[in-house]
């Protein structure tokens, strides 16, 4: 009888070893999802960061393309093209910067969701908050969206309003996920 009950103790305590060993399971898968949760958000992060330097990048080869080919031109249309492939260049980053803090917060949004999710009986008001955040994140999405069609003179205007938007989500996020973490 001892042998068989050393057989169930065994496996039982190599189980409760590889969990944690608190003794607590479900604190362990609670706590395994967290760190789940928090890996996918920082691997997003990540890759909205990889993004923006490759875009860039790309930003940049294309300025420096464009400078080449303009070598050819006469002095004053030289400048006219460079001046204007420069802006061209600069609006293509501020456009990477912007989408990549969009995904960064998109992320975040994400993450304070999947907290929510988990906790089933998480208070109203915080699943209102993230319903307006993931409203303010598609808003934020549309405006930098539209920057493609912005002329060069509504350019700064337009921008101001992206970020105002991005300004709005940060903070709009950081109160779900406030909220999240005392869940």
């Amino acid at each position: 009888m001892i042998m068989k009950s050393a057989y169930i103790l065994l496996p039982l305590a190599a189980l409760m070893i590889g969990c944690g060993g608190n003794g607590n399971p479900a604190k362990d898968i609670n706590d395994a999802r967290e760190e789940q949760i928090e890996a996918n958000r920082e691997e997003r992060e990540e890759r909205a960061e990889q993004k923006q330097e490759h875009a860039e990048e790309r930003a940049e080869q294309r300025y420096n393309q464009a400078e080449e080919q303009h070598a050819k031109l006469p002095s004053a249309d030289q400048n006219v093209a460079n001046a204007e492939a420069k802006m061209i260049e600069q609006r293509s980053i501020y456009q990477s910067e912007a989408t990549a803090k969009l995904e960064k917060a998109n992320a975040r949004i994400a993450a304070a969701k999947a907290k929510l999710d988990k906790a089933r009986a998480a208070p109203l008001e915080a699943r209102n908050q993230l319903e307006v955040a993931v409203t303010q994140r598609d808003s934020t999405k549309t405006a930098i969206d539209n920057l493609r069609n912005v002329s060069n003179e509504q350019w700064k205007d337009a921008t101001e309003q992206v970020n105002k938007s991005l300004d709005q989500l940060e903070s709009l996020v950081a109160r779900v996920e406030e909220s999240a973490s005392k869940l």
